[in-house]
């Protein structure tokens, strides 16, 4: 079952915290993908409660809406 996550993520170099919301079915390779080629500093990852599987057979895919 696909689910909503919210991602916020400090690489080392930069100062600013940079947030993400993602849908996905394996938040773990989401995040060690994320993680690939950055080198983070902190990470929080939430699911989101209030979720609608509306969008997931869009033609853009369950991420289309995000822009992803």
């Amino acid at each position: 079952m696909t689910k909503a996550y919210k991602i916020k993520f400090k690489e080392f170099d930069k100062d600013e915290v940079q947030e993400m919301e993602v849908r996905t079915k394996n938040i773990d390779f989401t995040v060690e993908q994320l993680g690939r080629n950055r080198h983070i500093e902190t990470i929080d990852i939430r699911e989101l409660k209030n979720y609608s599987e509306t969008f997931d057979n869009d033609i853009l895919g369950p991420n289309g809406n995000l822009g992803v």
